[in-house]
């Protein structure tokens, strides 16, 4: 039997946070573990995902 999923995330971040090196930078929008890799260039990131998924 087929299911299809939709799922959707927005997130906006604001002001200052403390980075790896334990300095402050400017907070950055990073969605969920699928966008880890790319945070938005902003403060603001959304992520749209579908998927499909069909049991023989």
């Amino acid at each position: 039997m087929p299911a299809i999923y939709l799922a959707q995330a927005r997130q906006l971040a604001r002001g200052r946070t403390l980075g790896a090196d334990g300095l402050p930078v400017d907070a950055v929008a990073v969605v969920g573990d699928s966008q880890v890799g790319t945070p938005s260039s902003t403060g603001r990131q959304n992520v749209f995902m579908a998927g499909l998924r069909y049991n023989f």
